[in-house]
């Protein structure tokens, strides 16, 4: 009887420690915090001058969709839509602005916005499809997650990715003075560097 006892004593006290340490180990389990986007910045970089001196701007009115909270870039954006008014570009000046709206994008096709989703998206590279005049292209981009906040970095090419080779001329002839370099050649170039800044922040819920 005396055996049957500390039998049962000692399982119980065995029971109790395992449990004890499973405890333990939950609390010990880091917590993975899950994050919100709270605003977000689109900026671009075109170039002008043989020496490639760069133009800097950004859009003003953009509507997003589909961002969701995640613990991670890849969930926060992989459904995330956007919506841009070309007529929000801002360079801050406001001739090199309207100058800019009006001879390339206002020759471009069904061009007062531009719009774009999230195609796929996984381990810090995400592709983009973007549509502009009238041509839709999938665009890689690379982008990092840290201090807060969310940079992806792309680059385009406005005459062999969207076919815009007439709307580029007409903004560079318009241009033309200004895009003139100390060597006396004038030139604008096609490519154009963008940056989406998604500033997140800790959930709430």
């Amino acid at each position: 009887m005396k055996k049957l006892v500390m039998l049962l004593i000692l399982s119980g006290i065995i029971s109790c420690q395992n449990n004890s340490q499973k405890e333990k180990k939950n609390q010990e389990k880091p917590v993975e915090a899950l994050y919100q986007i709270d605003s977000v910045k689109i900026n671009w970089t075109a170039y002008k001058f043989t020496s490639r001196a760069g133009v800097n701007g950004a859009f003003d009115k953009v509507d997003w969709k589909g961002l969701k909270k995640g613990k991670n870039g890849d969930e926060m954006l992989s459904s995330a839509e956007f919506k841009i008014d070309v007529s929000s570009l801002n360079t801050g000046n406001p001739g090199r602005d309207s100058t800019i709206v009006e001879y390339l994008f206002g020759k471009m096709m069904e061009t007062n916005f531009i719009e774009g989703r999230v195609k796929n998206i996984s381990d810090k590279k995400m592709t983009v499809v973007i549509r502009m005049n009238n041509r839709e292209k999938p665009v890689d981009f690379d982008y990092t997650f840290s201090d807060n906040k969310i940079v992806a970095i792309g680059q385009i090419d406005l005459v062999k990715d969207f076919d815009a080779s007439e709307p580029l001329y007409f903004l560079h002839t318009a241009c033309k003075d200004k895009h003139t370099g100390e060597d006396g050649v004038s030139k604008t170039w096609p490519d154009v560097k963008l940056m989406a800044t998604f500033y997140v922040s800790p959930s709430k819920e």
